[in-house]
């Protein structure tokens, strides 16, 4: 029973966080904004040029991108002494709240390089007396990159015990496994590195060591929320990196198995190189829509060297054939039973 408690956890959390939200007692879907494409620290004034409507938060922000502002009209007031909370499930790449002008959390930075929040929900929590009239004020600080897929998903409100549980099992799915997945890649190729030098260069190890590494840089991308250079050096750098886990996996798998093709593996070199010097000149408005169609591209090699190690595993370990009981065993003439 023990060993199967981690995944009975992992189901627990994952149903917890696929629970509707609008079952949940005092949440509420904010579904209706308006939106001010302003670039101001502080929520503007109610005057101005608001884009009103049920619409507003799905206005297009891939293409336009920038700094921007929405406003919801949550009903009140909210019974003092509980603690509330805004929670934003998607937000792609960073926002912030105010509940009635009083800033109540934010997701990091919002200059230049703007906190990396696409995989990484986001709850501010906040004291119930801020909703204290009859009709308050939500607004949340929103950035989003030119041609970068910009998002404002569904904001909900409500008290924070019901809100958190959700939260909390979005983080943990979406963002601690990633970590989890980051520091195995660090572990495995530390470990792999060691053998490759221990073992006078065995290519199996070395190539290992490669193929870890280079998922263990693409896996940042997806918890690192405060990044270490600019987000297109970033976006430059973490792609190819995908790109090469994939055909480095072909690469592993000739010398896990034992292949020679030097010619594939040339294409291969070629194919890495090209993903490099794509992702690098490559303009920011066609980024996006390259990077997704060179990923399909070579992820054919990352199957082809998956099936190599699969089929190679499945000879070296047949199937055993099915034991039979000794009643169905055939018998000898010495144990035959003579009527």
């Amino acid at each position: 029973m023990r060993t199967r408690s981690p995944l009975l956890l992992l189901l627990w959390l994952c149903a917890c966080g696929a629970q509707p939200l609008d079952d949940a007692a005092g949440v509420v879907r904010l579904d209706r904004a308006e939106l001010l494409l302003d670039a101001g620290p502080d929520p503007p004034a109610a005057t101005g040029a608001w884009v009103a409507g049920l619409a507003a938060r799905s206005l297009a922000r891939a293409t336009a991108g920038g700094p921007a502002w929405y406003r919801f009209e949550v009903p009140g007031p909210a019974a003092p002494g509980e603690t509330w909370a805004v929670y934003l499930p998607h937000v792609n790449m960073n926002a912030a709240g105010w509940v009635n002008g009083a800033a109540v959390g934010s997701g990091g930075s919002f200059s230049e390089p703007v906190a990396n929040n696409f995989n990484r929900p986001l709850l501010f929590a906040f004291p119930s007396e801020l909703l204290a009239r009859p009709r308050n004020d939500v607004h949340v600080r929103f950035f989003a990159y030119a041609h970068g897929h910009g998002e404002l998903g569904t904001a909900w409100i409500g008290p924070d015990a019901a809100l958190r549980p959700r939260y909390e099992a979005s983080l943990f799915q979406r963002t601690a496994l990633s970590q989890v997945a980051t520091a195995l890649c660090v572990v495995v190729a530390l470990f792999a590195g060691g053998l490759w030098l221990g073992s006078r260069r065995d290519p199996v190890y070395g190539w290992l060591a490669v193929v870890t590494t280079l998922w263990g840089i693409a896996s940042f991308n997806y918890w690192l929320r405060d990044l270490p250079v600019s987000h297109w050096a970033w976006e430059r750098t973490i792609h190819p990196a995908i790109d090469g886990f994939m055909l480095a996996l072909a690469v592993w798998a000739h010398r896990y198995v034992g292949v020679r093709r030097p010619r594939l593996e040339r294409l291969l070199a070629v194919a890495a190189g090209l993903s490099v010097l794509l992702a690098w000149q490559l303009p920011r408005e066609h980024f996006n829509s390259t990077v997704n169609i060179v990923h399909g591209v070579v992820f054919p090699a990352a199957a082809y060297g998956t099936g190599l190690i699969l089929l190679r595993e499945r000879r070296s370990h047949p199937a055993r054939p099915r034991s039979t009981s000794p009643r169905d065993r055939p018998r000898s003439p010495s144990q035959s039973t003579i009527c």
